[in-house]
């Protein structure tokens, strides 16, 4: 509540009339006080009319302010009842002032006319009472801030601040991703003090990580997390040029330090036996920032992964997908391809004969990657088996006694060795067969010799005349003799003889010599198709 101090100030005033000063008369008063509170003078002015008419003021001057309630217009009340019609009003002067004055002018309701003014004198001493505290809100502030130590002061710089009210200042430490604070920032530590009417000053103290780092000293409370480029707190770091972190003096509450990366991160494959990979990605306990891994491999598999600080997690990637990389922040931390691990079965090659050949068996454990396998004779042909996990596959060769053959099924290598079962008897010795180089020149086959021509057969003889018939009963008469020799009276007849035949045997002559020919022929023939040749 504003304290009033009465003034006694000399006042002198002057008044004009148009007519005989016993009529329509304005008397002007003032009473004067100083408002602690505020520092001003408070001047109560009175302005009476002593007529029996209203007066209404024509015209209004008062310095050094204006006075609330006189104004050009304002109607002063008639005299009644042996009292004079008033009116007042206050003026508000400062209180370093040395005077203040009011001039008016006023017509009645007759007509008349008349001025006046008074001007009151003051000692412009007017001051509110020593203060004992400050605002929060125009209190000044001084601070001392030391950014590589981690440690600030901030202070009232005259008076506390008044009763129930309390100004908050911070200071905060990030973790940065490289020399200054152009990349991401994390927070790392923070500490809030309080300034009110019973602490003038607070000590503020964080700790530093052991990296790139940045400490800010800050008016209020908020703390930004996490902090990007340009200036951060540009507003409200203490000691700037910028409201309202300039309204406490010191240096710049702003700190760049510190050396290495806030990340520590770590990759780390497993290769399992059926040809999965387990990506093992970590961020060290040391570490003050989270890190980005990608998880990239040939077969187009991708996966990005955040880690926390002191932090792991694993990323599953699946068989036959090839050449892995793994980047944290955009560096390659990792990159190969499956290898076996040792602890896997190994596939199991085994073998069967019988008496000409031999089946190799390759068996693949569960849990496995699909192996392949080679299956080579010694001097053949290999043979190539896709065994898949949990499966058997198999390959049949000739074989001989004594015959090898080497067997690859991933990491397992045999060879061997067919032995013939008992049973089968002694084998038989194959004739070699002569490659062409090896047939003999054939030898000229005998031309066979031209059937001699038949000779001219000669002219059959004529059988002998038969003899006539003998009758029945009778005898048989001797033949005569045709060369003389007999004399046909009982001599001995001539033997008959086999008619020649020369002309029939002609024909069975030719026919046998060509059936020795074509013999021979298909002798010859025979005997090339058994050589090969």
């Amino acid at each position: 509540m504003a304290v009033l101090v009465s003034v006694l100030a000399g006042a002198t005033g002057v008044m004009t009339f148009a007519a005989p000063a016993s009529a329509h008369a304005n008397a002007i008063t003032a009473s004067v006080a100083c408002d602690t509170d505020s520092g001003e003078y408070r001047v109560t002015w009175t302005v009476a009319n002593d007529w029996a008419g209203k007066a209404t003021l024509s015209s209004v001057s008062a310095t050094p302010t204006q006075i609330a309630d006189i104004a050009v217009g304002t109607v002063v009340p008639a005299r009644y009842n042996g009292r004079n019609g008033t009116v007042s009003g206050v003026q508000r002067v400062p209180g370093t002032a040395t005077s203040a004055a009011l001039r008016l002018s006023s017509r009645w309701t007759d007509g008349y006319t008349a001025s006046a003014s008074r001007t009151v004198s003051l000692n412009g001493t007017c001051r509110p009472p020593a203060p004992v505290c400050t605002p929060a809100d125009t209190a000044a502030y001084g601070h001392t801030f030391d950014g590589a130590a981690g440690n600030a002061t901030v202070r009232t710089r005259n008076l506390p601040l008044c009763a129930g009210q309390s100004q908050d200042f911070t200071l905060v430490s990030y973790t940065a991703t490289a020399a200054g604070s152009a990349g991401a920032q994390q927070l790392f530590d923070s500490a809030t003090g309080v300034l009110d009417g019973s602490h003038r000053e607070v000590t503020l103290d964080v700790d530093l990580p052991a990296c790139y780092r940045t400490v800010y000293l800050v008016w209020g409370t908020g703390v930004v997390t996490p902090l990007g480029g340009g200036t951060p707190y540009a507003a409200t770091r203490l000691g700037g040029a910028r409201s309202p972190g300039d309204r406490s003096t010191g240096p710049v509450g702003a700190h760049e330090g510190g050396s290495g990366g806030c990340a520590t991160p770590a990759a780390a494959v497993t290769d399992a036996c059926d040809g999965s990979r387990t990506v093992h990605l970590s961020n060290g306990a040391a570490a003050t920032l989270p890190t980005e891994f990608t998880v990239t491999a040939a077969s187009g598999f991708s996966r990005t992964v955040t880690v926390r600080p002191g932090a792991t997690v694993d990323v599953a990637v699946a068989a036959d997908a090839g050449t892995l990389t793994v980047r944290a922040d955009g560096d390659t931390v990792a990159r190969g391809t499956w290898t076996r691990p040792a602890g896997c079965p190994p596939p199991v090659v085994t073998s069967t004969a019988d008496c000409t050949s031999m089946t190799v068996t390759v068996a693949n454990p569960a849990g496995n990657t699909p192996v392949t396998a080679t299956v080579r004779p010694r001097g053949g042909d290999s043979r190539t088996l896709r065994v898949a996990p949990g499966t058997a596959g198999s390959a049949t060769v000739d074989a001989e006694p004594g015959m090898t053959v080497d067997v690859t099924a991933g990491p397992t290598a045999v060879t061997l060795t067919y032995a013939r079962p008992a049973g089968c008897g002694k084998p038989v010795e194959p004739t070699p067969t002569p490659t062409p180089t090896d047939c003999p020149e054939p030898t000229d086959s005998p031309e066979p010799t031209d059937s001699p021509e038949p000779t001219d057969s000669p002219e059959p003889t004529h059988s002998p005349e038969p003899t006539d018939t003998p009758t029945p009963g009778g005898t048989a008469s001797p033949v005569p003799s045709t060369d003389g020799s007999g004399d046909g009276s009982g001599g001995t007849a001539p033997q008959p003889t086999l008619p020649v035949t020369g002309a029939g045997l002609t024909p069975f002559v030719a026919a046998g010599a060509t059936l020795t020919f074509l013999g021979a022929l298909f002798l010859v023939l025979g005997r090339r198709r058994e050589t090969g040749c």
